[in-house]
């Protein structure tokens, strides 16, 4: 709760009001080690930075797992024959109205298997041809 204190002296009244900050990480409920909040924030509370990280690493280990599972469904290459080759979080693209983004990049490794590329890519289009199609006739996709 808020702690008032007030001190007299020449007629004058100083009056100091505090809040409580909890010292448990909002995202672990762990107790904060090393406090941080964003730049802009304008909360009195902080979250603790290892946990952050995690944080952001698991989210992405699952995002990048979601790619593969759905790269292997749409190419109809098993998930075991496609490697993370690298994953770069500093990337920067520029969208249609050129407001610069930050995105996070994965680039795959594929084993063809004597495949060539030209064929998958056909199989790649044909199902996410189908894929928008189903998607259509749900009512689910959005309109061109």
């Amino acid at each position: 709760g808020a702690a008032r204190v007030t001190a007299t002296g020449d007629g004058d009244e100083v009056v100091t009001v505090g809040s409580d900050v909890s010292l448990s990480c909002p995202i672990s409920r762990m107790r904060i080690v090393r406090p941080c909040k964003g730049q802009d924030c304008q909360h009195m509370h902080c979250f603790d930075w290892d946990t952050f990280l995690h944080f952001v690493k698991k989210f992405t280990v699952t995002r990048v797992n979601m790619l593969i599972q759905t790269v292997s469904q749409f190419s109809q290459i098993p998930e075991d024959r496609i490697k993370v080759a690298k994953v770069d979080e500093e990337a920067r693209f520029t969208t249609r109205d050129k407001t610069k983004r930050n995105a996070t990049q994965v680039f795959l490794d594929i084993d063809l298997e004597g495949e060539e590329a030209d064929q998958i890519v056909e199989r790649v289009m044909s199902s996410a041809e189908d894929f928008i199609s189903t998607l259509k006739v749900r009512g689910c996709a959005g309109r061109a």
